[in-house]
């Protein structure tokens, strides 16, 4: 049987994940989870060293004992991607390789003023950029007419046509696709000039550069006149790797914005692969590498409250908890919101500002607000997110919405289906992020889809008194996510899709999503980017602690559950097998215990909706929050 197993899982229909994370492990909390996250992917690129890492003021601070080394490998290894992979152990097929052979030569500063900015980007797209275009270097930037170079950002003087801008711009892009960064760096740095397109205003055949480089060179456009930008600094960012500085105490220093920008061009995709072996088998752990380096958006937090007849035992309780829980969102943007929703057989909505923490508190403790009467919950979850849609909220604001019941719909005007096509209609990365937490006699099969659906998690509450353990969730509440997509291509040639909500902050993220590698090679696709990676030196892999055997284990639970080729008896019996090897590792760590206790939980849970038919097989997409 576990041989059977094993070729089921490895070689056939194996998609598998790490324990479903509760909303505390997957969204991560400010400066502490910054620094877990960049130690993570340091220690992916120094297997060997000891060090400790800290994020303060937008700089990231190493300290170990061997400091020189490590300075050493990360100098190399943000050289170019063929020496950063070199450092990872792996390659990756597809991406366009580039390697600066001076690695550490002396690279070129930021420039500080605007002629040193147009000789910059001369080197850039090419010093006959104007010159091919028939149009004056100094007319395109006259400083008396409004040209200026102000944050990084290179301002041409206005013009009238912005049809023409648009022109330049796409031959001035077009002499850049299909270029390395280290191809621009060499252009920059030592004036070599790469092979560039040549061809002016091709009307049919305009290269489009997309990646890390695109919107480099723009248009801004308004009804009178047109302005051309280039981003100077992040082109910089991308090409030039960040200065690593030695401070006090042998101590170093890098720039998080830089080097958040220079790892996007370094991966390609945007993610790389936390490679270790279990059992002689090698898994990869993806981590995710932030677009660019991003400035937090308000947030709007919708947060509906049952009071109907049933929740008056212990509303007061509630309430308590619910002031506790607010207090600690952390979260001190000035625009941020909180909307209290209390619901019943009608809707009482207070609003406030997040950082006024004691009217919001007397919100909730108002006495004038009463308990009592039935519970319509669907038309309140239908208003909060029809309300959101139509003002497009989620356009300027991090918007979640929280929900706190007991009991079902008795008396709404909608229904589940009216709810599910009002959400249909929103774009996913429109859609507000949803926690779903219910006790008592809540409806758990319609708040899981809901959950499911807005890419959240449904949290079950055993009794009032579990709302305490909510309170650790609190930091989750500040940071927006997207939704990615992955594609990956099994050894049998099968292929299973499953999305992943991934925090927009500005660190490095593992998703704690395990994927099989066979044969030394794993091949996804990631937001239509595909990924072929094969594994170059399995010796550097690391061994797999307690942690992945809790997580490789929780992964095939998955696997077997989304599996249509296996009846339910056979499925509940591969479950208890699994469960039965989770509880003979023994685990000591408070952290192993919790993973392994939420994996066992996770686990009869499905048991137990799989016993009463009510786990429908998935039919080749798997959803991070499913089981």
């Amino acid at each position: 049987m576990i041989h059977y197993l094993k070729v089921l899982l490895l070689a056939a229909f194996f998609i598998p994940f790490s324990l479903l994370l509760n909303a505390a492990d997957q969204h991560h909390h400010t400066v502490a989870n910054e620094e877990k996250g960049w130690k993570i992917l340091f220690e992916t690129l120094l297997p060997i060293e000891k060090f400790s890492v800290q994020v303060v003021d937008n700089k990231i601070l190493i300290t170990g004992a061997n400091i020189k080394s490590i300075k050493n490998q990360l100098t190399r290894a943000f050289s170019s991607n063929t020496a950063f992979y070199n450092q990872l152990n792996y390659e990756v097929l597809n991406v366009k390789k580039w390697q600066d052979t001076a690695v550490f030569s002396n690279n070129i500063a930021m420039p500080d003023d605007m002629v040193s900015a147009i000789r910059y980007i001369k080197n850039v797209f090419g010093p006959d950029m104007f010159k091919k275009i028939k149009v004056s270097e100094s007319d395109l930037f006259d400083i008396n007419d409004g040209a200026r170079f102000l944050d990084g950002i290179l301002y041409s003087s206005p013009l009238q046509d912005s049809k023409v801008c648009n022109k330049y711009v796409n031959f001035w892009m077009s002499r850049i696709a299909g270029l390395s960064a280290g191809e621009i760096r060499l252009a920059i740095r030592d004036k070599i000039e790469p092979k560039r397109n040549t061809e002016v205003f091709k009307s049919k055949e305009i290269a489009n550069v997309c990646g890390p480089f695109q919107a480099c060179c723009a248009v801004i456009a308004t009804d009178r006149q047109s302005q051309i930008i280039f981003d100077v600094k992040k082109i910089h960012e991308l090409v030039m790797p960040p200065v690593i500085t030695e401070g006090s105490g042998g101590t170093l220093i890098i720039d998080q914005t830089h080097l958040i920008t220079h790892l996007k061009q370094l991966t390609g995709t945007g993610m790389l692969l936390r490679i270790f072996k279990l059992d002689e088998e090698k898994y990869a752990e993806p981590i995710m590498v932030p677009k660019s380096h991003r400035s937090q958006k308000p947030s709007i937090h919708y947060v509906l409250i049952d009071r109907s007849g049933s929740m008056s035992e212990f509303y007061l309780k509630l309430t308590e908890h619910l002031g506790h829980f607010t207090e600690k969102i952390a979260d001190n943007n000035n625009g941020s919101k909180i909307h209290l929703v209390f619901f019943a057989d009608d809707s009482i909505k207070k609003d406030f500002t997040l950082r006024d923490k004691e009217s919001i508190k007397c919100g909730i403790k108002d006495t004038l607000t009463k308990v009592g009467g039935t519970t319509a919950l669907y038309d309140t979850i239908y208003d909060a997110i029809n309300e959101i849609k139509t003002n497009q909220l989620t356009d300027t604001f991090n918007v979640t919405l929280t929900i706190f019941t007991d009991g079902r719909d008795c008396c709404s005007s909608k229904n589940e289906t009216d709810l599910e096509q009002l959400v249909a209609t929103i774009p996913e990365e429109s859609r507000p992020k949803v926690f779903a937490l219910g006790f008592g006699n809540a409806n758990e099969d319609f708040l899981r889809k809901l959950s499911h659906t807005l890419v959240g998690p449904y949290l079950k509450l055993n009794s009032i008194d579990d709302f305490k353990f909510i309170e650790q969730h609190d930091a989750s509440f500040k940071h927006e996510s997207e939704v990615i997509k992955f594609l990956v291509t099994l050894a049998t040639g099968n292929q299973m899709s499953f999305r992943v909500p991934v925090l927009k902050n500005n660190t490095p993220q593992p998703l704690k999503l395990i994927l099989p590698i066979t044969n030394n090679r794993i091949y996804l696709e990631q937001e239509g980017q595909g990924l072929d990676v094969v594994i170059s030196n399995a010796n550097q892999v690391r061994s797999g602690g307690i942690a992945d055997k809790i997580a490789v284990l929780r992964s095939q639970s998955i696997a077997i559950v989304g599996n249509d080729d296996i009846v339910a008896a056979a499925k509940i019996r591969e479950l208890g097998r699994i469960l039965a090897e989770l509880r003979e590792i023994n685990v000591y760590d408070r952290e192993h215990i919790k993973l392994r206790d939420t994996a066992v939980n996770k686990i009869q849970d499905s048991i137990t909706r799989i016993s009463g038919g009510a786990l429908s097989n998935n039919s080749g997409s798997l959803n991070f929050f499913d089981i």
